[in-house]
């Protein structure tokens, strides 16, 4: 996860590039604001006219929200519940925040504490006239927070433009971007936006490659590992954090009937033993046969049954399909017509195929042939 931090002093407009940021990355963008891990008015401090201080950066729950960045960049899903604005008739509510590879941490005193500004990888920066900012200002505070004019005006001469000065304005020369928000933003908007996207590319480049793992003796391996391949589903994967392939040791016996679908080639090597890949092809069921040392590259969206015989042992690499549907079909042992087919999401090799085994075997109905009449037998190990 990418951490943007947007700021910029009060009225600059964080909210409008803020929407222009949600409205192009959609789900792949979380959003925290601070506005939500502001402390209880009680906490906060008050000025030499007994006024409470709702612009210093200990207004903050900065350990609160350092906590949430993290659970985020965990994977985990935050609850907060919306700021009132210290007005009673406001009342909160609750705010579900989903994790996603972008990250928008959004308000006044975003990096204020050494943590945040560790944790931020992109710094935006909001600009425009302090004269634009207070009209701003006076109009939302009135209309959405039931402000009058003068508190709004006395707050900005006591509190707003000191912390602006001191805590916001020196971020401006150290931002990633700045965006004018006042003369032609959607340009600075755009540039906010090529630069969330570059990060997110690195993001995704990063966590998409797999650990440099050392070569290794296959043959050694098998000899380790045949504990481990023993039926009804005799699979191991050999590199599972490979973010292309699936590289398969497959043992029999297994006396598959299902025929497999994929919709991308899937290469056979046999290592020990025999395996006869049988194959739909027009309308006929057609035997492929392997002994040790042979190979076979079967083509893709051909439904295909893998027999293999006690004792073998092969070898069997196929793309990873995040986008695509896998299959599992059976057709009559008599006159081939199609019994049962059932699709999905490809996830483990090694679960995913017992469930359907389970449905088709366990149903006399789906085994039975529409055309001949023929009843396939239950597979004894996927029923009971």
């Amino acid at each position: 996860m990418k951490v943007i931090a947007l700021l910029g002093g009060s009225g600059a407009g964080k909210s409008t590039v803020l929407r222009g940021i949600v409205a192009h990355f959609g789900p792949r963008v979380a959003v925290l604001s601070l506005d939500n891990y502001y402390r209880p008015k009680e906490e906060l401090q008050v000025d030499e006219n007994g006024e409470t201080n709702f612009d210093l950066p200990e207004v903050i729950d900065h350990v609160a929200l350092v906590r949430d960045v993290d659970r985020l960049a965990a994977g985990e899903v935050v609850e907060l519940r919306t700021y009132t604005y210290n007005r009673d008739v406001i009342a909160p509510e609750p705010v579900r925040v989903a994790p996603a590879p972008l990250l928008v941490v959004e308000g006044l005193f975003v990096l204020a504490s050494e943590e945040m500004q560790r944790r931020a990888d992109v710094i935006g920066y909001i600009d425009a006239p302090v004269d634009v900012r207070l009209a701003r200002r006076i109009r939302r505070d009135g209309s959405e927070r039931g402000y009058t004019e003068e508190e709004v005006r006395y707050q900005w001469q006591h509190h707003v433009r000191p912390a602006d000065i001191v805590h916001i304005e020196p971020w401006r020369s150290k931002a990633d971007v700045v965006i004018d928000n006042h003369h032609h933003w959607q340009d600075g908007l755009q540039r906010l936006i090529d630069r969330m996207e570059q990060v997110a590319h690195q993001e995704s480049a990063y966590l998409s490659r797999m650990p440099i793992t050392p070569p290794f003796n296959l043959h050694t391996w098998i000899a380790e590992h045949r504990d481990l391949l023993k039926p009804p589903v005799a699979n191991r994967n050999l590199y599972v954090d490979s973010g292309d392939y699936i590289v398969m040791i497959v043992a029999g016996p297994n006396a598959r009937k299902d025929y497999h679908f994929n919709e991308t080639e899937e290469l056979f090597y046999q290592i020990e033993g025999n395996i006869t890949v049988r194959i739909q092809e027009d309308g006929r069921a057609v035997d492929m046969r392997l002994g040790p040392g042979d190979m076979y590259l079967h083509p893709a969206r051909v439904p295909h049954s893998p027999m293999r015989e006690a004792g073998s042992i092969g070898l069997v690499i196929e793309r990873k399909r995040p986008e695509s549907r896998d299959g599992l079909l059976w057709f009559c042992e008599q006159c081939n017509h199609k019994l049962h087919e059932t699709y999905f999401t490809l996830e483990n090799i090694e679960r995913d195929f017992l469930p359907r085994f389970r449905e088709f075997y366990g149903s006399e109905a789906l085994r039975t042939c529409g055309a001949c009449g023929h009843v396939m037998e239950a597979d004894p190990r996927f029923v009971g």
